[in-house]
């Protein structure tokens, strides 16, 4: 549904849009111990697992995991405190139980993937062990994807006015959220929603900027290939509904803390 295909243009764009939300997992950690075991999934280049190393160094280990080979050659490694491995969230290479937290970045929030990629997490962690999660909620981009929307069904384009309007409707409620995690067996402990925005020098800006152009609206369509004549309509449209020197997009991030439910056979903790 949603930041499927971000390879070419992460280091330009992606930090707009990610580092926020990396901020608010660093700052959701759990009380760190001695010899902790972390994961980060989908870690793109590293932009929270490089923070991450540098917060746990000396008191644990992160292995960060992304699928994309030349995205992974970015994570950190370092001997005894970081380690990175090519894989995907919904086939972890690990032993049940290996980690004691797992962290995702804007690595959820898709109907499609979010039941086998926690299934895994779940697997990975150890029983108490904590997940640390963000998520864009429904209202995220509205401002894109009506000016978006409506340059397509102007421009006599039913395919991509139908993936947009599918992308708005596959971003989840807070409380849908919160199920989901229930279902995969990791109640939230706690949840928070940011409300931030995303500032451009004005409509037309916004849809040439590599941010919505080479990395949102892709992302949204998939396999469909928005034609030029229709970005011209989308950025007159931007400017004569949303006038003025600033075109802000809002962002809506939820952060959620769960932890693993002890399994119902595992035997009672020693007194």
């Amino acid at each position: 549904m949603l930041l499927r295909t971000l390879r070419d243009h992460w280091a330009e764009a992606a930090p707009r849009l990610y580092g926020a939300s990396a901020e608010l997992l660093l700052d959701a950690l759990p009380p760190l111990q001695p010899h902790s075991r972390f994961l980060e999934v989908c870690a793109g280049p590293g932009m929270l697992s490089r923070a991450l190393a540098d917060r746990i160094a000396g008191l644990g280990r992160l292995i960060a995991i992304e699928e994309d080979p030349g995205l992974a050659r970015h994570l950190p490694s370092v001997r005894g405190r970081s380690a990175r491995v090519v894989a995907a969230a919904d086939r972890l290479p690990f032993a049940p139980g290996s980690f004691d937290v797992a962290l995702g970045n804007l690595a959820v929030g898709d109907p499609a993937n979010d039941g086998a990629r926690l299934t895994e997490l779940r697997r990975a962690l150890r029983p108490g062990g904590w997940l640390l999660l963000t998520v864009f909620l429904k209202g995220s981009f509205d401002e894109l994807l009506d000016v978006l929307t409506e340059a397509c069904e102007a421009e006599a384009l039913p395919d991509a006015r139908q993936a947009l309007l599918d992308v708005r409707q596959g971003l989840p409620e807070i409380d849908e959220v919160k199920e989901t995690l229930a279902v995969a067996g990791m109640p939230v402990v706690h949840v928070g929603v940011e409300e931030r925005a995303l500032f451009f020098p004005g409509g037309a800006a916004a849809f040439a900027d590599p941010l919505v152009r080479e990395l949102l609206v892709p992302s949204w369509l998939v396999d469909l290939e928005l034609p030029e004549h229709a970005w011209e309509a989308a950025g007159k449209a931007a400017d004569t509904y949303l006038p003025g020197p600033r075109f802000a997009v809002r962002l809506r991030t939820a952060i959620c803390t769960s932890r693993a439910e002890r399994r119902r056979d595992a035997p009672a903790p020693a007194p």
